[in-house]
């Protein structure tokens, strides 16, 4: 049962005025990417697989083995050579075998690529989340909302966002007595705990380099880091995107993986798309729930829509 037949009146209104907002927000999104000059696109969602890859879930079509998409990438490389600056808004699937409160195994997410640095990229992500915030702020602002509180706190949303180097990050956890050593990857909870420190979205940058970043370019002074940045939601809240300037050369993305021993058998499939360009590709992906959740200060993110989809509820 979907939480807008089973729920009581305040809970209805609840999710209805959740609804709305959500609505805004995509309209404010695709407002801003038309204003900047980005074409919308649509990639698949049906991805050809010969293994199960952890965290994918894996379908039959036509009895072949195929995975559900986690995102536009590589496709997007390719588009963005005769495009140069592109966007998605599209649903994403993820093997989340424990519910949380943060995540979803079907959500959705606004994806950009275009031709440009890890700086501008960053940038670009601090544009668009200041303009949604400022713009729900002003919509909201004369308007009685189930949420009226929790939107007047988006005013203070300002670019530029603070950004924190991936080793600061670090000794800020351990000298809270968070059990995390340079290399490992900042979990949930230790992301909470810096969260709960900064009341603006903030970067976390140069992220170490492993297996699930091999894609990434590296920092010449720093080959064990790479330039990339998580976006973290401020008091209490989790990530809300990745960003990253990617490889674009096919000889020295299979040398990487080489290197970080990734077997290149495993990837043909994304090594195939990928086209040697000698301008800078960088992208990020924005999880929708996860905005829409900070910005209604939802407790829990099966609230952003009406019909969730976990590891234990895929009815009705």
């Amino acid at each position: 049962m979907n939480q807008l037949t089973k729920a009581s009146n305040p809970l209805k209104r609840k999710m209805i005025t959740t609804l709305k907002i959500r609505s805004k927000i995509i309209q404010t999104a695709r407002e801003w990417f038309n204003k900047n000059n980005y074409i919308e696109v649509q990639t698949p969602i049906i991805i050809p697989s010969n293994k199960k890859w952890p965290g994918y879930l894996p379908i039959k079509i036509f009895h072949k083995n195929a995975h559900l998409a986690q995102g536009f990438q590589p496709y997007d490389q390719i588009l963005v050579e005769k495009l140069d600056k592109i966007y998605t808004f599209a649903p994403t699937f993820r093997a989340e075998k424990t519910s949380t409160k943060t995540h979803l195994v079907e959500y959705w997410r606004i994806e950009v690529a275009q031709k440009t640095t890890i700086e501008n990229i960053i940038r670009v992500q601090e544009k668009l989340i200041e303009h949604i915030c400022q713009t729900i702020s002003k919509t909201t602002k004369n308007n009685p909302t189930t949420f009226k509180k929790a939107l007047k706190r988006l005013e203070k949303v300002k670019a530029p966002f603070q950004k924190i180097p991936y080793e600061e990050a670090i000794q800020i956890l351990q000298k809270q007595e968070v059990k995390i050593v340079w290399g490992q990857t900042i979990d949930k909870e230790s992301e909470k705990n810096l969260s709960n420190m900064f009341d603006q979205p903030f970067f976390i940058t140069e992220l170490p380099l492993n297996s699930q970043t091999f894609f990434y370019k590296t920092i010449k002074e720093k080959p064990q880091q790479t330039k990339s940045a998580d976006l973290i939601a401020p008091q209490g809240y989790a990530e809300l995107s990745s960003c990253a300037q990617r490889i674009t050369n096919k000889k020295e993305l299979e040398k990487k993986m080489r290197e970080i021993q990734v077997n290149s058998k495993d990837q043909q499939w994304y090594l195939s798309l990928i086209k040697n360009s000698k301008a800078p590709h960088s992208g990020f992906a924005l999880g929708f729930e996860r905005l829409l959740q900070w910005i209604c200060n939802l407790k829990d993110i099966k609230q952003t829509t009406p019909y969730p989809r976990t590891s234990k509820s895929i009815y009705p």
